[in-house]
């Protein structure tokens, strides 16, 4: 070891032991984002039976309902937008 560097005189390679240190120092750390903006946001969903449009705050209570009052549980930003087939 000379300097920092290891020398290994039988193939005469060269081993940079700070790089080397560098980088398990480095693989110890937490993983670090460069953009840590989130790509989607959640939000608690709220259901509409398709007969009455009466909203529910869970999809549970919404089946449920629709189970004894005919109809069709849908999530209510579907029932806003719906997807268009057209041409499909």
């Amino acid at each position: 070891i000379l300097g920092g560097v290891v020398f290994d005189g039988g193939e005469a390679k060269r081993v940079d032991l700070l790089a080397m240190v560098t980088m398990v120092t480095a693989a110890g750390q937490p993983p670090a984002l460069s953009n840590a903006t989130p790509l989607i946001t959640a939000t608690q969903e709220v259901w509409t039976a398709t007969t009455t449009g009466d909203a529910f705050s869970s999809a549970t209570a919404a089946h449920q309902f629709v189970r004894y009052h005919a109809g069709i549980a849908q999530a209510s930003a579907d029932a806003a937008a719906p997807l268009s087939l057209v041409g499909v």
